[in-house]
């Protein structure tokens, strides 16, 4: 029996539409990297690891981008 019930609030929000499928795919090889690195410490997985953080960082940059030069409606 539990005593005291934490009360959680959830807040839902709708995804970002300028989130697609491509950056979905690479945030969890980018994290993936990220404890190998932090793991290993080598050279090698450092840079695997900053080059994904890069290719993770443009996509959402040039996403954005896309999705502001072609108009956007606010609710």
């Amino acid at each position: 029996m539990q005593l005291f019930k934490k009360k959680c609030i959830v807040t839902l929000r709708s995804a970002a539409p300028w989130y697609k499928e491509k950056i979905k795919t690479e945030k969890p090889k980018r994290r993936r990297l990220e404890r190998q690195w932090r793991r290993m410490r080598s050279t090698i997985s450092g840079q695997l690891y900053v080059s994904q953080c890069n290719l993770v960082n443009r996509l959402i940059y040039e996403s954005k981008m896309t999705f502001r030069s072609h108009g956007y409606r606010r609710k």
